[in-house]
C-alpha cells in the first residue's frame, strides 16, 4: 500500500540528480532464491510517528558483511508486519523496529510478538523470551561495553542491549522489551560506503527502483536524502548526518542505516573503537 498523493508523486527533487552521482552496475539475483552464504535475516521497520505508516525491508546477510534486500515494502499495521515477517521466514528474534517515536506504543508491540526459546548463556542451555527488538538512533558516536565476566570495557557503536518495562502504570506484568541505541554518524557511514560501491566494501545488492530517480520518494532518491557535514560543538569538531532539505523522504536510508546496526549487533561490522567518548 503507497501512503503519498498524486500531488505528493510529482513533486521532483532535482532535474539532474542522476548525473551527479556515477552510475552502478546492478548485479541481477532472484530474491526468492535460496543464497549459501545466508547467515542472517532481518527484517528492519522505519516507523513513522502516526504508526500507521511502516517502511519495510528485509535483508539476507552473509558473515562476510554481504546483503542482499529480498523484499522492500509499505505497511499499515503492526498485523500486516507479522504477515510480512511469516511471508519471507523471519526469525522473531530478526525483526527490529525503529522505537524513536512512541516509544512505548512501539515496544509494547515488540515485546507481544514472540516465542519463548532456547539459549545457550555460558555453558548452560536456557529459556527465554525471544521477541521483536527496538532500535533508536543516537547523536552518540560509540557506546560503552562492559564484560559482565572481567569487568573490562571496549566501545562499539551499538549500545549494550537495553531493557524497557512496557507495563510501567498498569496491572500487567509480562515480559520486558529489548531495544539498542544505534550511532547515528558511523551507521550512515558504512552505509555511504555500501551504497556507492567504495573498493574492498562488501555488497549491498538491492532490488529494482520502481520509480524515476528524479522523483524525491524514489529510493534512489531517498537513499541520496542526507549529507555529512561537520560542525563544532562546545568547541569540538563533529561530524554529522542530516537531511538535504526540510521534508526530504529519507525511509530507505534509514533503513538502511539500522540494517548496519544490525550488522553491528551480530558482530559482522563496526569493530571495536578504541577512542575513549570519556576522555577530556
Amino acid at each position: 500500500m503507497l501512503f503519498r498523493s498524486q500531488k505528493d508523486r510529482g513533486v521532483h527533487w532535482s532535474d539532474d540528480i542522476a548525473a551527479e552521482y556515477k552510475t552502478i552496475q546492478a548485479d541481477e539475483y532472484n530474491p526468492k532464491a535460496e543464497w549459501a552464504d545466508e547467515a542472517y535475516r532481518p527484517m528492519i521497520v522505519d516507523c513513522q510517528r502516526d504508526l500507521e505508516k511502516f517502511f519495510v525491508g528485509v535483508f539476507a546477510v552473509s558473515l562476510k558483511g554481504e546483503a542482499r534486500e529480498l523484499f522492500r515494502g509499505q505497511a499499515e499495521s503492526f498485523d500486516r508486519l507479522g504477515e510480512i515477517q511469516k511471508e519471507w521466514n523471519v526469525k522473531d528474534q530478526q525483526v527490529f523496529l525503529d522505537c524513536g517515536y512512541e516509544m512505548t506504543r512501539v515496544l509494547r508491540e515488540c515485546v507481544s510478538r514472540g516465542h519463548v526459546g532456547t539459549v545457550r548463556v555460558g555453558k548452560e542451555l536456557k529459556k527465554v523470551w525471544l521477541c521483536w527488538t527496538g532500535l533508536k538512533g543516537s547523536g552518540s558516536d560509540v557506546f560503552v561495553h562492559t564484560n559482565p565476566r572481567t569487568k573490562l570495557r571496549d566501545f562499539r557503536i551499538y549500545s549494550e542491549r537495553k531493557f524497557y518495562n512496557v507495563d510501567v502504570g498498569t496491572s500487567r506484568h509480562g515480559a520486558r522489551a529489548p531495544w539498542y541505541e544505534w550511532s547515528n554518524l558511523h551507521c550512515k557511514d558504512l552505509l555511504r560506503a555500501r551504497r556507492d560501491q567504495d573498493e574492498g566494501i562488501p555488497k549491498l545488492m538491492v532490488l529494482p527502483d520502481t520509480m524515476p530517480t528524479t522523483d524525491q520518494w524514489s529510493y534512489f532518491a531517498q537513499m541520496r536524502s542526507e549529507k555529512r557535514k561537520e560542525e563544532f560543538r562546545a568547541g569540538r569538531k563533529k561530524a554529522i548526518w542530516e537531511v538535504v532539505k526540510a521534508g526530504r523522504p529519507n525511509h530507505w536510508w534509514d533503513v538502511g542505516a539500522m540494517l548496519m546496526a544490525f550488522m553491528a549487533i551480530v558482530g559482522i561490522v563496526g569493530g571495536d573503537v578504541t577512542d575513549d567518548p570519556e576522555a577530556q
